[in-house]
């Protein structure tokens, strides 16, 4: 897919208008004012110093780094034990007290409780956090490119608040009501642009800028998708800051 086409229409700069660029500068310095780009804080202090974890998508397995002694359950009672031997796979049920009570794969029946410093639960969590942020930044500035295009040609977003009331929009708030993107929903979508005929990967559709508003333990987390229909109905997702097809 040509990066450059989902949001190339939107931003027809100088060439179009003859602005200069020193007023061009001037603004985009008010429009990154009005639209500043989110200040995160670390993953140390939302967790206490890691003394309890941060509400981030668990993964499925995380890898005990050191030789572990679990014990089997029957009824809740030890009835034997296993080793699990560094660099196995558990799966993560408690972090209390310091401690991570996990169970051994693929004995679902095991208990052990090991320290979070020896596994590598913290790194997967500190990178998906960085991701989140990466995500929340390039949304804000696909925002500002997107407002400095409309204020240089002059235009007014055609924004609309609610998709009821443009039946351009019923077939996308549709698939959204009904849970077919995991990566967005109806409620989370806030505002709608109707931006016409766009290509991707050498076919024309008609396609919808969708902004949604996800809100989290870390704050609002902005980011929008363009729509893409074929005959009126939802054919693909693309996310504006990343470009990826999504689903």
């Amino acid at each position: 897919m040509n990066s450059s086409n989902l949001l190339t229409s939107l931003i027809s700069f100088l060439a179009l208008w003859g602005m200069s660029v020193q007023a061009e500068e001037s603004l985009r310095t008010k429009i990154e004012e009005k639209f500043p780009l989110p200040q995160f804080p670390s993953l140390a202090e939302l967790t206490d110093n890691w003394s309890r974890l941060p509400e981030l998508k668990s993964p499925k397995f995380i890898i005990v780094s050191t030789d572990t002694t679990y014990d089997l359950l029957h009824n809740e009672r030890p009835v034997g034990q296993i080793t699990g031997f560094a660099g196995h796979h558990a799966r993560l049920l408690e972090f209390k007290d310091g401690l991570l009570t996990v169970t051994h794969q693929p004995n679902q029946r095991s208990r052990a409780k090991v320290k979070l410093s020896d596994t590598n639960l913290r790194t997967i969590l500190e990178e998906e956090y960085a991701q989140q942020q990466e995500a929340a930044i390039n949304a804000v500035k696909a925002t500002r490119e997107r407002e400095l295009a409309q204020a240089l040609e002059g235009e007014e977003l055609n924004y609309m608040f609610e998709w009821k009331g443009d039946p351009r929009f019923e077939a996308a708030a549709l698939f959204l009501a009904e849970g077919k993107l995991e990566s967005g929903f109806l409620s989370e979508a806030k505002r709608w642009l109707w931006i016409g005929e766009t290509e991707f990967e050498g076919e024309s559709f008609d396609s919808i800028l969708v902004e949604f508003e996800v809100d989290t333990i870390f704050g609002i987390f902005p980011n929008s998708m363009i729509c893409l229909l074929e005959d009126g109905e939802v054919f693909q997702w693309i996310d504006t800051a990343t470009k990826e097809i999504r689903d």
